[in-house]
């Protein structure tokens, strides 16, 4: 049986190449022609090239590099203007240093054979994954043999089936206790009507489990209605109530939607509506005299995505367990969250 090329040399010579061509390749920089690149890439995939040089390689190439991959809808302009994103970069490029790694930010087209070049052309050891990205990007990771973890992974909650049966890389916002924290509130100050946005697709069962608290304390839930409100698509009376002295207490994840609640619905008396919303937007203090606003340990939530990556890398492993971070009430004239 023959010996797979394992040098540039042995590449260039199956793809027809010279060397500087397959160099090209590697660095992603210089002009290659469309076939050029094709047959390279055909010489690479049939030898598993990159995936033998990591392995004799890793610790002295990439043991020291990760990434922060961005899926091309995005740019880092796009990230740098969002509060939550920005936040979470810097707390990552800061834990990434303390633990003594590099942090590249690799910008990944979504197309599977794109992804995969990248992949081969690229020396990351692991990769932070800031949003969802497709399917085939852990899988590609997987099959590479690159650990990775996602950063606000929010489909799973303490306790659910998904938790204990199945390894999940990620640190996950937990919302539930919150979401019980701002029943406990509304409960406390009088509100008879609660709405939530942006939270229900945030938990599982997250339907059942607002609408079991509402019957709970006797608070009717308007969340659906909260919803189509926001995104336009029925008119502001219909989450008013008629009677103007009974309270409502409306909480929106999206800063977009909580502007236009701020600016369209309070029109009515201060003490009958109150808003609470994610992050801490001055615009709101006056409404909710109580609370500031949402907030989750951003720095807690990079540092232990890193945590979880590094460590992987370091056992050698493709799978850890979620590490739940939760969302709170930030009291107002306090720093913690609460």
């Amino acid at each position: 049986m023959d010996k797979s090329p394992s040098t540039i040399k042995d590449i260039a010579r199956l793809a027809g190449v010279g060397t500087t061509s397959v160099s090209k390749y590697f660095s992603g920089k210089g002009y290659l022609s469309e076939e050029t690149r094709a047959r390279i890439d055909a010489a690479v995939k049939k030898t598993d090239y990159r995936i033998n040089k990591s392995a004799s390689s890793l610790k002295s190439r990439s043991t020291r590099e990760l990434a922060i991959v961005i899926p091309e809808k995005n740019t880092y302009t796009s990230y740098a203007r969002d509060h939550f994103m920005a936040q979470k970069f810097a707390a990552a490029i800061e834990a990434a240093f303390l633990q003594k790694y590099d942090l590249l930010l690799v910008y990944a087209p979504t197309e599977p054979d794109a992804f995969e070049h990248i992949v081969r052309t690229h020396t990351f050891a692991g990769v932070l994954f800031l949003e969802r990205v497709p399917e085939h990007f852990a899988e590609t990771l997987t099959r590479f043999g690159i650990p990775y973890v996602f950063s606000n992974f929010t489909s799973l909650a303490p306790g659910t089936p998904e938790q204990t049966d199945n390894a999940v890389n990620a640190a996950v916002s937990d919302f539930r206790g919150m979401i019980a924290d701002v029943f406990q509130f509304a409960v406390q100050n009088g509100y008879r009507t609660i709405g939530f946005q942006g939270f229900l697709n945030r938990i599982d069962d997250a339907s059942a489990f607002i609408s079991g608290l509402c019957g709970s304390h006797g608070i009717h839930d308007v969340s659906s209605v909260l919803t189509e409100y926001c995104t336009g698509k029925t008119d502001a009376s219909s989450i008013l109530i008629s009677d103007s002295e009974e309270k409502t207490l409306l909480v929106i994840e999206n800063r977009s939607f909580a502007m236009k609640a701020h600016r369209e619905l309070f029109t009515v008396p201060q003490n009958t509506i109150g808003l609470i919303a994610m992050d801490d937007f001055p615009e709101f203090s006056s409404v909710v005299p109580e609370i500031s606003h949402l907030a989750q340990d951003t720095d807690r939530m990079s540092k232990e995505c890193i945590t979880l990556l590094t460590g992987m890398i370091t056992r050698g492993e493709m799978k850890c367990s979620a590490v739940y971070v939760p969302v709170r009430l930030v009291r107002k004239g306090t720093t913690a969250l609460q």
